[in-house]
């Protein structure tokens, strides 16, 4: 804030011109509104980052790793609370319906925010509308996996398979992240699958390497060693780049399969009147947290791709993955109610 200046005042003494003085009240005012909100104390306590999911999961040790570094980089706690449940959309209403005051952020996932709109009609929130991409901190890449007595061993093969009987694929759940995924590379590949929803993850892939789903679809971090023990095999790679834990399995873009890349990002996302000088600090604080060479170790020896992106390209690939996904249930049909 720059102050009146004082030592003019005096200078002028009493006889000093009215509308002069009026002048450099109305510009010291004017400096002070336009300082960033940091330089007005913002952090001055602890910060809640809400996570979607129970501790232990993918997305929880995001959050913690990152809310480390984040603490050191603003100089006051950042905090990780857990509200999982309802894909995720527990956890995001929190967070859009909470003051826009810098002191609440969610980690969000495409589930609870891009997938859950397009297949749920009852949210008490809208996620374009009540909440601000920071910056995207991560990125998980999905891989599709079959039972190894099915006979193929690449996305075109498994086409071919496809065309001359029926095969089913197993997901945590009906209107997922993963549900939806499948139905895409479906729908890219020209084919027609069967949905065999589980109620968790654990159960699709027990069933899964027991032989009695054929097909299913799981990050890379959670499906690297169930492939390198042979309990499953890897058809292909659902982002635009190979896996650094799984450098010999192809994506789908370099099989010949356009357009069915589902990397399930992670970012932080604030309430949608936040004051953006808020925004550009956290996402500025993110960029240097993830810079840190041991957290950038850490996440990608967990699987994750460090992929920072500020609040405005964050921002596009939200809007994108909402239409791509909203597109995808219209023409399927796919609803939870």
């Amino acid at each position: 804030m720059t102050p009146i200046n004082a030592l003019e005042v005096m200078a002028h003494g009493p006889h000093m011109d009215r509308r002069k003085l009026i002048q450099m009240v109305c510009a010291s005012a004017a400096t002070a509104a336009a300082a960033p909100a940091w330089a007005n104390g913002w952090p001055d306590r602890t910060i809640r980052l809400i996570a979607p999911f129970t501790p232990g999961a993918a997305t929880d040790f995001v959050s913690r790793a990152l809310a480390q570094k984040l603490s050191d980089q603003l100089a006051q706690p950042v905090i990780v609370e857990n509200r999982p449940g309802a894909a995720g959309t527990i956890a995001a209403e929190a967070v859009a319906k909470a003051q826009p005051d810098g002191y609440t952020f969610l980690f969000g996932e495409p589930g609870g925010l891009t997938v859950a709109p397009a297949v749920t009609r009852h949210l008490r929130f809208n996620a374009l509308r009540d909440l601000t991409p920071v910056a995207q901190a991560v990125s998980l890449p999905m891989i599709v996996l079959a039972h190894p007595s099915v006979e193929a061993d690449s996305l075109q093969a498994l086409a071919s398979l496809a065309r001359r009987k029926s095969l089913d694929y197993a997901t945590n759940g009906t209107g997922s992240v993963q549900h939806l995924s499948m139905e895409l590379l479906a729908s890219r590949l020209g084919i027609k699958m069967t949905h065999v929803p589980y109620r968790g993850g654990s159960l699709a892939i027990n069933d899964l390497i027991a032989g009695q789903v054929p097909l299913s679809l799981l990050t890379v971090p959670t499906a690297a060693t169930y492939i390198k023990s042979g309990k499953v095999k890897a058809l292909g790679i659902l982002d635009s780049q190979r896996a650094p834990l799984l450098p010999d399995v192809p994506t789908a873009q370099e099989q010949g399969v356009k357009d069915a890349s589902v990397p399930i990002w992670g970012g932080l996302f604030a309430p949608s009147q936040t004051e953006k000088t808020i925004i550009q600090r956290m996402s500025e604080s993110i960029r240097l947290a993830l810079g840190d060479p041991a957290l950038r170790q850490r996440l990608e020896d967990a699987g994750n791709d460090v992929v920072f992106r500020p609040s405005a390209e964050f921002s596009a690939i939200v809007t994108a993955d909402t239409e791509k996904w909203r597109k995808l249930v219209a023409s399927t049909g796919i609803k939870i109610d």
